[in-house]
């Protein structure tokens, strides 16, 4: 069974997290970002950044994760960044069908603590990447 990772791309030129994604193959999945040409707002963005000879960092946020787990995550993620003001580029909700997230930080973090690796990246990450 193949592990899932969630994953953030950020923006080098200010590390705001632009995208919140979850795939079994992280690395391959940002190459695929990188060399897609459609005219999604995160092709759009990353070709902005390939004029600049630069490319999105991709920050993994949790790991190891099933399938479902990695659906919620990938949801919970992109409802957590949205919460906290970050202008992000993905079209959807995130998973493949809505779960309900609290819309109470401290049962938030509560919820992540217990996820290990999840809430530390997360904190490290957003100390320097949230707009205001």
């Amino acid at each position: 069974m193949r592990m899932n990772t969630t994953y953030a791309l950020v923006d080098p030129r200010n590390l705001q997290v632009k995208y919140v994604g979850c795939s079994s193959n992280p690395r391959a999945r940002l190459s695929h970002h990188c060399t897609n040409k459609s005219s999604t707002t995160v092709s759009k963005w990353i070709a902005e950044l390939k004029q600049q000879d630069m490319r999105p960092e991709m920050v993994e946020l949790e790991s190891g994760l099933n399938y479902e787990k990695g659906r919620e995550s990938e949801h919970f993620w992109i409802q957590y960044f949205k919460f906290l003001g970050a202008v992000l580029l993905n079209v959807r909700a995130g998973g493949d069908r809505g779960v309900h997230v609290p819309w109470v930080p401290s049962t938030w973090v509560d919820y992540y603590k217990s996820r290990d690796k999840g809430s530390r990246k997360y904190f490290e990450l957003v100390a320097n990447s949230q707009p205001f």
